[in-house]
């Protein structure tokens, strides 16, 4: 995945740690709101993707570089089975507010 390629890029260590959380948040099965919970996970799978995009630099700009797989990948899974409350869930993510 997207930090996969990152290796061991300054800041990496944060991200993989959101991403520990994350999954072991969707693993524990309470989720209070899982609109939320979703939207979190969709703009967390941004931001490392836009890691990997970064770390490639021109690299992936060319369709057969993970980086750019991943970023195609992205879009979709961001787009697909949206609904109002899923985006409430993203753009609250995005915009670092809790409340969906």
């Amino acid at each position: 995945g997207a930090l996969d390629l990152l290796g061991d890029c300054p800041g990496v260590e944060g991200l993989a740690a959101q991403w520990r959380d994350c999954v072991a948040t969707i693993r524990g099965g309470d989720v209070d709101d899982p609109h939320r919970l979703r939207g979190e996970a969709i703009a967390l799978g941004g931001r490392c993707t836009l890691g990997a995009i970064a770390f490639a630099r021109g690299g992936a700009i060319h369709p057969a570089h993970p980086a750019q797989r991943l970023y195609r990948e992205m879009m979709i899974f961001t787009i697909s089975g949206q609904t109002p409350l899923i985006l409430g869930g993203i753009l609250g993510a995005v915009g670092g507010n809790d409340s969906v």
